[in-house]
């Protein structure tokens, strides 16, 4: 159920935001490295080497939009540190800049066949100095078990800013 979880996350999209003075440009079109991503500790490379996800990021003030082409749900966040309810997935979230990073904090409750689902989530998005990677470190929880991954993305496009 760990890795339903992981892929339940992919599905529901990535999020980000921003408001200070430290911002990184998170802008513009990343694809998941695989080599350099793991899940609870392994890699993810030969778990789900077939798994392929682009997200597109685009922003604007303390607005961000994050497009996956895992998953058709777009994702919006803005990150100004309030407490907030998600439009696309009725999550209650808070984003907000920590220097050049976005952590967002989130909590999911929904209901599926199997039962009542609620996921609470801690994502610290990060540039790399050179800006051509972006490291994403979610930590979540829910009732089956704790998930730990890091997720590490490659530009292909020259930052939006």
């Amino acid at each position: 159920m760990k890795n339903a979880s992981y892929i339940l996350w992919i599905l529901l999209g990535l999020s980000l935001s921003a408001v200070g003075a430290t911002r990184s440009d998170l802008g513009g079109t990343w694809v998941l490295d695989h080599g350099n991503t793991a899940v609870n500790g392994a890699p993810l490379e030969g778990q789900r080497s077939n798994l392929h996800s682009t997200i597109s990021i685009a922003y604007d003030e303390n607005r961000f939009v994050i497009k996956s082409s895992f998953s058709p749900i777009q994702r919006e966040y803005v990150v100004d540190g309030t407490e907030r309810v998600s439009d696309s997935i009725g999550s209650i979230y808070t984003a907000k800049w920590e220097g050049p990073s976005i952590v967002i904090d989130e909590q999911f409750n929904t209901n599926t066949p199997f039962g009542a689902v609620s996921i609470t989530s801690h994502e610290v998005w990060s540039l790399s100095e050179d800006g051509k990677s972006l490291t994403r470190s979610l930590s979540s929880q829910n009732s089956q078990g704790n998930l730990i991954a890091t997720e590490v993305y490659n530009r292909t496009d020259a930052p939006s800013h």
